[in-house]
């Protein structure tokens, strides 16, 4: 038997067969036999999706600092699609001209790597951004 809700009242043996006779007593609410339900058909069809033909996003697990996650959750519903539009922006705003020039990212030479972020001050729409 599946787990009731608290508070849930459960009908004894006598009282349920008091509601099951007076179900069948009346003419417009014969219950269902068990023969009706066997040649019974649904209505409605199952519809399981399957697989994306194209993703467009890529599930990962990834830690933020609590002060960035909590900046985010504080701007309201859509605050995960929001910090993707704010990493999309960082991309747009430096990394990807350095990918399309083929120097690759942060590449120098001699091959020693160098960090190349784009200035904040891109993100000026961002009010509150980066926190203090």
């Amino acid at each position: 038997m599946p787990k009731l809700k608290p508070g849930t009242i459960v009908p004894t043996h006598e009282e349920d067969a008091a509601i099951t006779a007076a179900a069948e007593s009346d003419p417009d609410a014969r219950p269902f036999t068990d023969a009706q339900w066997e040649s019974a058909a649904t209505t409605r069809r199952l519809v399981v999706r399957g697989p994306q033909k194209a993703p467009t996003k890529v599930p990962v697990s990834v830690r933020y600092s609590h002060e960035v996650v909590q900046y985010f959750k504080s701007t309201g519903d859509g605050w995960q699609a929001r910090m993707d539009q704010v990493l999309k922006d960082y991309w747009d705003a430096g990394v990807r001209r350095i990918v399309a020039s083929g120097r690759g990212v942060g590449m120098v030479r001699g091959g020693r790597r160098r960090r190349r972020r784009p200035s904040w001050s891109a993100f000026h729409r961002y009010p509150g951004f980066p926190p203090p």
